[in-house]
């Protein structure tokens, strides 16, 4: 128990959605930033390695990625549906732009049911796997707080999961499967459950994750949604 606990405090900290530093772009700066602010960069950065970064954007769930080596910059504009790719060679600041198409999802949560869903108030996402048991047992939980709080909820379950499986004892309210770039890139499905508020139609660029007492998640959410 204590060595899992030390692990979801070390996976907090690793993992959480958190502000840094912007990347550095010492070249074509002007060409680098046009693109950045034609696509509505948050400018909310995130690394996964020295030069990659991406960032959310003011698009509901379209993120920009940003990666350079010594000869080029690369930028993308990416979502479910699609990717634009633009390349700016460092020497010439001259850029090269092309166009991924992806194959549209069928899955129940998509970017664009989900950001209809976000748009309806201040609410909470609540992310769970029948995996975890401690995240089936915050269902009636968060379900509680919602009710009291009048916020909205959405329930997705691990989108890897067979409901085939559990159909018969978990009400289909929890049943939600989502196939989301905006969900994915925010982490979400790396440990359960996992919890993200919204407001003013967007989603709040802080992630919770692991099981908590009622209390705890009020706080949270006082917090986050200025309640």
């Amino acid at each position: 128990m204590k060595f899992s606990i030390i692990l979801l405090i070390l996976f907090n900290a690793f993992c959480s959605f958190a502000k840094v530093n912007s990347p550095t772009i010492d070249q074509c700066k002007k060409q680098v930033k046009s693109v950045l602010n034609k696509w509505s960069c948050d400018n909310f950065w995130r690394h996964q390695k020295p030069s990659y970064y991406f960032s959310p954007t003011k698009d509901f769930g379209k993120w920009v990625i940003l990666n350079q080596d010594t000869s080029a910059y690369y930028l993308a504009k990416s979502g479910d549906r699609s990717e634009i790719r633009i390349q700016v060679d460092k020497k010439t600041c001259k850029s090269h732009l092309t166009t991924f198409y992806k194959k549209p999802s069928n899955k129940n949560i998509t970017d664009k049911k989900l950001s209809q869903l976000v748009k309806k108030g201040k609410g909470i996402i609540y992310i769970w796997s029948p995996q975890m048991p401690l995240s089936v047992d915050g269902l009636p939980i968060i379900k509680k707080l919602a009710k009291d709080k009048k916020l909205n909820l959405i329930v997705l379950v691990d989108p890897k999961t067979n409901l085939n499986k559990i159909r018969e004892y978990i009400s289909s309210e929890f049943l939600k499967l989502p196939n989301s770039y905006e969900l994915k890139m925010r982490n979400v499905y790396i440990h359960y459950p996992t919890l993200l508020g919204f407001k003013d139609g967007r989603i709040v660029n802080r992630i919770k994750y692991g099981y908590e007492k009622y209390d705890k998640y009020e706080e949270y959410f006082n917090e986050i949604l200025n309640l």
